[in-house]
């Protein structure tokens, strides 16, 4: 068997050798290409050298669509480089109109719902057709135009604006009143769906490099949301992000908007996805902006909890606070109560010299022990930490004599 595939490859290898020398006899000159990939290397689409006998042609071409092909400027079109509506120059991508449908239809973007956002394209740039591809351009604008920064007013990016999580952008101040009569006509038209937190910075509009723009854009700081207060004789200033108060060299002593340090009212901390601890419960990371990654504060021992490689088994905290798995609890030094979420009403005080009574029969009202008027704490019914939480709890026991236990956080009668 093995003999008759050596035989096999040995008479194709025979073979491919006299077919290309018949394919090439009388060439004078050796062979430096079979293929177009030969006389184009880096290249798949658009216009391509020809391989003719061997050699590539330039006087001969071939033109394999693609999706940034292109003959004239009027073969190209603006489409968002991302699968939902973009507001920055850098969101968008050129590509030939041909292709927007299958651009749009691509199969990353498939299963990909975007907010009921209106796509706002930056006016200051455009598709153009560079060198036979189409490449996103800038235009020479006058309503971005500029001398000095009093020649820039900073306005809303998008139908949300930045009060409700838009953005804003720079534009020359005295095409402002213009630019938002065309941008309300736009956002009458569409039905908008807006985030709730603020996204305002307090710098002023730039000019920088002939044109108004943000901080942000002059800074090149990117788009990622993580904001930071700063302040200088007395002002608060709020940036969108370190890069942005670096950029000025403005030092920033608070991780967050200013006006969320301003407005914090005492809480419990969460961590937020951006990795920032914030002191003033869920509201204090909402107000910037930011999802609550779990309750307490960001610890390296808790990333780990996120790679237990099990189903979270959300369990009732020490201090009463909803956790969504045991080891964000421990992780913060703390012990958990019970599985499951903490009941309504649970750690709220009872007992003391007027007995005030738990919400609901499901609560057992936990005072100090020996301390028949202590003010204790509501704690679900046949839950524990040590065994003495268990006496008097309204539980019922086998028929003999035996000893409470506190096995896995919950109430157990043992028979001696």
């Amino acid at each position: 068997m093995h003999r008759f595939l050596i035989d096999c490859l040995v008479m194709a290898v025979a073979l491919t050798m006299i077919f290309s020398c018949a394919e090439y006899a009388g060439n004078e000159k050796d062979p430096e290409c079979y293929t177009l990939a030969d006389c184009n290397p880096g290249k798949d689409c658009g216009k391509m050298i020809k391989c003719i006998d061997g050699q590539c042609d330039s006087a001969q071409t071939e033109t394999l669509p693609c999706q940034q092909a292109c003959a004239s400027d009027s073969d190209c079109i603006l489409a968002d480089k991302g699968c939902c509506c973009g507001f920055e120059p850098e969101d968008y991508v050129a590509i030939h109109e041909d292709m927007l449908s299958e651009w749009l239809g691509r199969e990353a973007c498939r299963d990909v719902n975007c907010p009921a956002i209106a796509c706002l394209v930056p006016d200051s740039i455009e598709a153009v057709c560079e060198n036979d591809e189409c490449v996103v351009g800038t235009k020479n604008n006058d309503w971005y135009a500029c001398e000095e920064d009093s020649d820039c007013v900073k306005v809303a990016a998008n139908c949300c604006g930045c009060q409700h999580a838009g953005g804003e952008k720079a534009i020359n101040q005295n095409f402002a009143d213009a630019y938002l009569s065309e941008l309300n006509e736009l956002c009458a038209m569409v039905d908008i769906a807006c985030e709730s937190y603020d996204t305002c910075t307090s710098w002023d509009a730039v000019c920088h490099q002939g044109l108004c723009s943000t901080l942000r854009e002059k800074c090149d700081c990117g788009t990622v949301w993580d904001p930071v207060c700063g302040s200088t004789g007395g002002m608060m200033y709020t940036f969108g992000s370190e890069c942005e108060a670096d950029c000025v060299d403005m030092p920033w002593s608070y991780h967050g908007r200013c006006d969320c340090m301003v407005d914090c009212y005492m809480g419990m901390p969460v961590c937020a996805d951006n990795g920032q601890t914030y002191w003033c419960d869920d509201w204090e990371a909402w107000c910037n902006g930011q999802t609550v990654h779990y309750p307490g504060e960001c610890r390296e021992a808790c990333e780990t909890c996120d790679l237990l490689g099990r189903p979270f088994l959300p369990v009732c905290g020490e201090d009463f606070r909803n956790y969504p798995d045991m080891c964000y609890a421990e992780c913060q030094d703390l012990e958990w109560r019970h599985d499951g979420d903490c009941l309504p009403g649970e750690g709220m005080w009872c007992g003391g010299i007027q007995g005030q009574a738990c919400e609901s029969e499901d609560l057992f009202c936990l005072v100090p022990h020996g301390c028949m008027d202590c003010t204790g704490e509501c704690i679900m019914l046949g839950s524990c930490m040590e065994p003495e939480d268990c006496i008097g709890q309204p539980l019922s026991v086998d028929d003999c004599d035996g000893h409470w236990t506190c096995a896995d956080h919950a109430c157990a009668w043992i028979c001696n």
